[in-house]
């Protein structure tokens, strides 16, 4: 759903900053699941506090006593349940997680690397992509590059700038 960018406050809260920019299931959220940087597997934690703030949340969970637990949980993912997302009446809006393992393109048809993630610089989306000579590669999610998604083939067909792959 997002990551946490940071602590907030002095009581140990987080802010969550979530890709959708809303929570339609925050109702039901009484437990999260992180992805701790560098860790394997995801941890529940249990919430104790939760309110919208911005465009993310602030939440508090039942182990952290102090900012500086709050701190220790920067840039960890946060994860809820794929049955509480409700998908969209619109053909053309999705999730950001039903294309990562798609296969990026080039308008050629010549593959450029693998979806393996997800980020955001705040204004735009941006897809982290596996690189077939082992880099990774930041590709801006935008509508001016996306030429076609294909969810049968898992592919997504970008006209990206030259050199935007290369370093």
């Amino acid at each position: 759903m997002g990551w946490i960018k940071d602590a907030h406050g002095i009581r140990g809260d987080n802010y969550i900053q979530l890709y959708a920019k809303t929570a339609d299931w925050l109702e039901k959220l009484d437990q999260i699941f992180l992805l701790k940087p560098g860790a394997a597997d995801l941890s529940a934690h249990k919430v104790s506090f939760k309110r919208p703030h911005k465009e993310g949340l602030v939440l508090r969970f039942s182990e952290s006593k102090d900012r500086n637990y709050a701190e220790t949980l920067r840039k960890s993912g946060v994860y809820i349940p794929a049955d509480w997302l409700e998908t969209a009446d619109d053909d053309d809006e999705f999730f950001l997680g039903e294309v990562e393992g798609f296969k990026l393109l080039d308008e050629a048809g010549t593959e450029l690397g693998e979806i393996t993630g997800f980020s955001s610089n705040g204004v735009q989306d941006i897809l982290n992509i596996a690189l077939p000579d082992g880099r990774e590669g930041l590709v801006p999610f935008v509508e001016a590059f996306i030429v076609a998604i294909d969810f049968d083939a898992e592919t997504v067909t970008m006209d990206l700038p030259p050199g935007l792959l290369d370093q």
